[in-house]
């Protein structure tokens, strides 16, 4: 073996062994809360914890509800005043080594999430319409609630701080496929009806398909020690 390459493996094994004796990663279970789905438009108050299943993996269960009588923006408020939105996130973390010693940390992770989004709304639903023509012979008051129904498969990255023993900054970001199938109780549209473009604010009853989708926010935790 040359010299110089025994050198290196010498000087790789020290180094490796230095690093796992600094290696001061540890997990606790920590309860969460997620500001920044206050911020979405489609607002939600989101809770969850975070327990360990091993040395460097945990899982994180989120539920969140949210009603437009707080969302933060006045005119979703009064565009949707009977929406109420459901959030629903599992996720599995993986921990890289850290040399910090007050516990910040570095992960990768994949999560399913699912959203309902309900919309109370009075309209003119068309009775005895034309299929070809679109028109309709008249128009019935009815209190119609539509259901959009978002699944999505995401990677994120994402770094832990702890601001104390106790407080903890979870940052995160990442992306993936998400689809989109929006049913109501009142047009009588297919479920799995095919429509074109992807609005994932839409409320127009039918499968909006597959595309990318990206994700960014932070959570505020506390960890029980």
């Amino acid at each position: 073996m040359p010299r110089y390459t025994l050198i290196i493996l010498v000087l790789f094994g020290c180094f490796w062994q230095t690093a796992q004796s600094q290696d001061t990663l540890r997990l606790d279970y920590i309860l969460k809360w997620t500001p920044s789905m206050l911020l979405d438009p489609e607002n939600s108050i989101m809770l969850g914890a975070e327990i360990p299943i091993g040395k460097r993996w945990s899982v994180q269960q989120e539920v969140g509800w949210g009603h437009n009588a707080f969302n933060a923006y006045s005119n979703e408020k009064a565009r949707y005043p009977n929406r109420q939105t459901w959030r629903f996130r599992t996720q599995i973390r993986f921990y890289f080594p850290t040399f910090s010693y007050n516990g910040d940390k570095f992960y990768i992770a994949g999560e399913y999430f699912r959203k309902n989004v309900l919309t109370d709304s009075y309209q003119g639903v068309g009775r005895l319409c034309n299929p070809t023509t679109g028109a309709c012979a008249f128009f019935e008051e009815l209190e119609v609630r539509s259901n959009r129904r978002v699944n999505a498969f995401q990677g994120k990255i994402g770094y832990l701080f702890y601001l104390s023993p106790r407080f903890v900054l979870d940052l995160y970001v990442g992306g993936g496929i998400r689809d989109l199938l929006v049913t109501d109780n009142a047009s009588g549209t297919p479920p799995n009806a095919p429509v074109r473009g992807f609005d994932l604010r839409s409320t127009r009853p039918g499968r909006y398909g597959t595309m990318p989708g990206i994700s960014a926010g932070f959570h505020l935790g506390i960890a029980l020690k």
